[in-house]
């Protein structure tokens, strides 16, 4: 039987390894392959994200991508492709608001939330996002639920790729110790090495050293550090109900020939803002551009619509004003993002508050 009693629990939600997660769903033929996201080997480009298949075989993140080809030779490498990663995160977000009334986003593909929910019905709650966003957009995520940021990061960190891992507050003491202490942030290699070279390989381990140990091989990070491995962590969930921006972008393959060229992106991206908006039911009174040329320099323009808005049209012909505005109409352009701001919610009139309307029938 579910207690009536309510409480608040911080949930932690993520998608591992998300750019690879993104990639292995836009292309059905990744789906048992080992992926790896991020910069040109031959141009001592770097690791970005890795799947787990890539992971069991030696490739980490922030590795040279050609060290990672070599520990896994069977990966594909796919480049780094951040508006459409953008796009996937936005999609997550609108389905993570249909279960949970506000986010706080931790990068992209990820989110804390803050719920009150009676004495069991957290995990339920987290259960049901997981299907959701199985269901979709095809994309496995992992739900932590604690009763603190920290605690609840913490709890997923041995859930492969999709679940749910909850500590309960009388589970709090025990789980928290028998963390290896590498988890902790601001813990670097140094010094988990003298901490392991003073016995202390496990958060429980390292408390039992006693706080002026702890002071002196930690210094000024101790206190922080001692709060966290018994559990402590005052940071709120800043949850926000919309996002301030929303922006999409697209990358030309080559020197666009003409102008028509340039107008079909335009298109394309003010479609796809336009289709956002419509999905979170939102308007935007802002619209700006941004242009990258091949010759690396930048342009930027924006202006106020003259109404919000959520129609494609409108955001078209604002962008195309925009572009015209920088005055190279697209003459050696690389790449175009738009960004709209000023996002409203339509106003929805209460019936109850019409004192003056005529009486109906």
């Amino acid at each position: 039987m579910k207690s009536s009693v309510e409480r608040s629990e911080i949930f932690y939600l993520e998608v591992v390894d998300f750019y690879a997660e993104v990639e292995r769903r836009r292309a059905h033929g990744l789906m048992s392959r080992p992926i790896l996201v991020g910069g040109d080997p031959r141009k001592k480009g770097k690791v970005q994200s890795a799947s787990r298949e890539a992971r069991e075989q030696g490739a980490v993140t922030g590795m040279l991508m050609g060290e990672a080809l070599n520990a896994c030779p069977a990966a594909v490498r796919l480049p780094t492709d951040l508006p459409y990663y953008r796009e996937a995160h936005g999609q997550l977000e609108v389905c993570l608001r249909r279960s949970l009334d506000g986010l706080e986003a931790a990068g992209l593909g990820a989110a804390y939330a803050e719920i009150r929910s009676p004495v069991g019905l957290g995990r339920s709650t987290a259960e049901k996002v997981v299907a959701a966003v199985r269901a979709d957009l095809g994309l496995p995520i992992r739900v932590g639920i604690g009763p603190s940021k920290w605690v609840a990061y913490l709890s997923i960190q041995d859930v492969a790729r999709s679940g749910v891992a909850e500590i309960a507050r009388d589970q709090l003491k025990p789980f928290l110790a028998r963390q290896p202490v590498s988890r902790l942030p601001r813990v670097g290699h140094k010094a988990e090495k003298r901490l392991k070279d003073l016995g202390a390989e496990t958060l429980g381990e390292m408390l039992g050293l006693g706080p002026e140990v702890l002071t002196r091989e930690l210094g000024s990070r101790a206190d922080q550090i001692i709060a966290l491995a018994q559990g402590h962590d005052p940071r709120p969930v800043r949850a926000s109900e919309q996002p301030r921006t929303l922006s999409r972008g697209q990358t030309l393959p080559g020197a666009p020939s003409d102008a028509s060229e340039v107008q079909q992106v335009l298109d394309k991206l003010s479609q796809g803002l336009a289709a956002l908006l419509a999905r979170r039911g939102l308007k935007a009174g802002r619209l700006g551009i941004r242009l990258r040329f091949q010759d690396q320099s930048l342009a930027t323009r924006s202006l106020t619509l003259p109404e919000p808005t959520d129609g494609a049209e409108v955001l078209l012909e604002a962008a195309a004003s925009l572009l015209k505005r920088v005055g190279r109409e697209g003459e050696g352009l690389r790449s175009v993002s738009l960004t709209i701001g000023g996002l409203l919610a339509p106003v929805r009139p209460d019936p109850q508050l019409d004192l003056f309307s005529p009486p109906q029938g």
